[in-house]
């Protein structure tokens, strides 16, 4: 059945795809780097929506209530974080991603912006959820964090914010990383990992 709708879609198909198709089709199939190559083009021009959406949706304008410097101490605050877990680069991309998005669409609504300590925490925390391997604890960050941020941040505090992200985000927390369409690249070029 596979087999058919592989042959069926294969005029639709990009050629850098064609490699991980035919492997499939063959008699003796090997071990592919893609885990699905004829969903691979439609998934890549998903990302790329994806990607194109937030970059099209967030700027600083002028009337924003958050400053350059502020939102620096933000993403700062965040890669101390980052830094102190040792989490993936990708969850730093995704934290920061989370807030840019949230502090994009609460401006635009005309919204007051949480404590910068607060949504710096729990944008780490989300992205640790979504990347990482192992469930972060909202207590053991909260533990990681500077005296005088502890006491600003309560982890009702971040249950009560996280639920307002994800209900103001819509719960759109997908993020189109570079790794992503580096490895597509990669696969356009023909630099495919063979294992």
């Amino acid at each position: 059945m596979n087999q058919r709708y592989l042959q069926a879609i294969m005029p639709l198909m990009a050629d850098c795809d064609m490699i991980d198709v035919e492997a499939a089709l063959s008699a003796q199939p090997k071990p592919v780097d893609q885990f699905a190559a004829h969903y691979s083009q439609n998934n890549y021009l998903q990302l790329l929506n994806t990607q194109n959406t937030v970059i099209g949706n967030y700027t600083l304008s002028k009337e924003c209530s958050v400053s350059a410097h502020e939102r620096e101490q933000i993403i700062e605050f965040i890669s101390h974080l980052h830094h102190k877990k040792q989490y993936k680069v990708e969850t730093f991309h995704i934290a920061v991603s989370i807030v840019d998005r949230y502090f994009s669409t609460l401006i635009s609504e005309g919204r007051q912006v949480p404590n910068g300590n607060l949504i710096a925490t729990i944008s780490m925390l989300m992205a640790a959820k979504l990347e990482q391997s192992v469930s972060p604890s909202f207590n053991r960050m909260i533990n990681l964090l500077p005296e005088a941020a502890r006491e600003k941040v309560t982890k009702l505090s971040l249950i009560d914010l996280e639920f307002d992200i994800l209900t103001t985000l819509e719960y759109e927390l997908q993020w189109a990383s570079p790794t992503l369409f580096a490895e597509r690249y990669l696969q356009v070029l023909g630099y495919q990992n063979h294992k």
